[in-house]
């Protein structure tokens, strides 16, 4: 199939060409608005130059450093963020059944605190739709916690070596300062050497041993949830980012965490603790995990 490619706005003069995952992509030089848009066949990227924010078959996602100024990225981006989104073709050693939930917090760790209600509460009563759901369509399901009780981080990131697991999800709720900030958003582990989507001064080590597998597969999954969870939710979409969680780091299967939305917008708190609601929720994650499964390579 030919390229359909759009021309650069005007006053952009140059193209510079990045060939990546057999796409020729051109971006304009020196352009600080209008990225050049690329698209070929069901492929469609938009990366603007010295921006970490893109768009990969429309899917919201960070790059771990910012594109350059002819659209460039780095290895790291390549491998992990736009090879994984182009392909979108999971690599498993094995079908995938067994998935530990993770409600996040719990006992005397409340996290966020919204105006009714304490983040472990949604956490809590979000997983287990969510487990229920994955149990309807075949899934075996372990809970970190199922009551009000605390569990090191340590302890929650290790279990699914522990119990021989194919995917982690940790189930959260975001907070911040300023409370008309709304939507959701998706984590999965920061690779090596490089900052964090919400600390750019971050690419130290981590404070522990990191897994040694690919995130190709957490990306995958990312998308398949997130795309998801905004079509179900209604909420704004935060995209997907890297962080360095204890819990990501010591998973030594694919893992995500999930901020389901926003406890401190007293607005979405209201929509967040509707029982409806966190159904919707918990059917868009677990219609991600069925489109992840079915897409799967085995033995890839």
């Amino acid at each position: 199939m030919e390229d359909d490619m759009q021309t650069p706005g005007p006053g952009c003069r140059g193209l510079l060409p990045l060939f990546l995952f057999g796409l020729l992509l051109l971006f304009p030089a020196g352009c600080s608005s209008d990225p050049f848009l690329h698209k070929k066949g069901r492929n469609c990227l938009k990366l603007e130059p010295g921006r970490r924010e893109g768009r990969i078959n429309g899917t919201l996602v960070y790059l771990t450093t910012p594109a350059g100024a002819g659209g460039e990225v780095t290895g790291t981006d390549r491998k992990t963020v736009i090879e994984p989104l182009l392909s979108m073709t999971p690599r498993l050693k094995r079908p995938l059944r067994t998935i530990v939930i993770d409600p996040g917090h719990g006992g005397r760790e409340i996290g966020a605190p919204g105006t009714l209600h304490q983040e472990k509460e949604l956490n809590l009563a979000l997983a287990r739709k969510l487990r229920a759901e994955l149990e309807k369509r075949g899934c075996r399901v372990i809970m970190t916690r199922d009551d009000d009780r605390f569990l090191p981080l340590n302890a929650r990131g290790d279990l699914p070596g522990e119990r021989d697991a194919d995917l982690f999800l940790s189930i959260h709720h975001n907070s911040a300062r300023d409370k008309t900030v709304s939507g959701a958003e998706i984590y999965l582990l920061t690779p090596d050497g490089v900052p964090s989507t919400n600390d750019p001064a971050d690419s130290r080590p981590p404070a522990v041993p990191q897994a040694a597998r690919s995130l190709w597969n957490d990306m995958i999954l990312a998308r398949e949830i997130q795309s998801r969870l905004i079509e179900k939710s209604g909420l704004p979409d935060r995209g997907i980012r890297f962080a360095r969680f204890r819990v990501l780091v010591r998973s030594a299967c694919p893992a995500l965490l999930v901020e389901a939305g926003f406890i401190s917008n007293p607005e979405e708190e209201k929509k967040l603790a509707d029982p409806a609601a966190q159904q919707r929720t918990a059917e868009a994650i677990a219609d991600g995990v069925d489109a992840f499964r079915n897409r799967a390579k085995i033995g890839g």
